[in-house]
């Protein structure tokens, strides 16, 4: 069955809605959604035994009890026995990454993207964020990855904005510049 996206926003916002009057600070309770959505992405027999209907309600609960009992926020342990008793565990991943997302925009943080040529520093890393809070008057969540195609400098995208300093495009600029020369004479 295909994620229903309407579900995850639906169940992300009441689990937001949860946190905030728990008082759990929503940056922490996100950090703590994203690592159990990276352990449900890196332990897929965990994650299948979740969604496998061949299993129990209870053996699952017992698992998700010893498993995360101690470990979990009661916020974020509730919603997930919630989500397990419901039988919408399959829906898990797209909430958790929902309420990431409603986390960040409740505390007026950006999503974006820096992608450059080579592997950052954490030092480069934290100077980009850096720089681009104070252009940009924002507070970010970076997303930093690599693309050796670029040849230098660096693409950074948030919202509807592109920064592209990469010398990979002013190349194709001046590839595009002696093309257009060329035709017009």
């Amino acid at each position: 069955m295909q994620p229903d996206p309407i579900v995850a926003s639906n169940y992300a916002r009441a689990l937001l809605n949860t946190t905030k009057q728990s008082g759990v600070p929503l940056l922490a309770a996100r950090d703590e959604a994203l690592q159990l959505l990276r352990l449900l992405e890196s332990e897929p027999k965990f994650h299948l035994f979740l969604v496998g209907p061949q299993f129990r309600t209870e053996d699952k609960e017992k698992l998700v009890q010893t498993a995360f009992g101690n470990q979990l926020s009661r916020e974020l342990f509730q919603f997930l026995l919630l989500v397990l008793r419901k039988n919408r565990i399959d829906e898990l991943p797209g909430m958790l990454r929902k309420f990431a997302e409603l986390c960040e925009l409740d505390e007026n943080i950006t999503p974006g993207r820096v992608t450059t040529s080579i592997p950052l520093t954490g030092d480069e890393k934290r100077i980009i964020q850096e720089k681009l809070e104070a252009f940009s008057r924002l507070r970010f969540n970076l997303e930093f990855k690599v693309d050796p195609s670029l040849i230098g400098g660096l693409r950074v995208q948030y919202k509807d904005i592109l920064i592209d300093t990469s010398l990979r495009t002013y190349l194709n600029e001046i590839r595009q510049r002696l093309l257009d020369t060329r035709l017009a004479s």
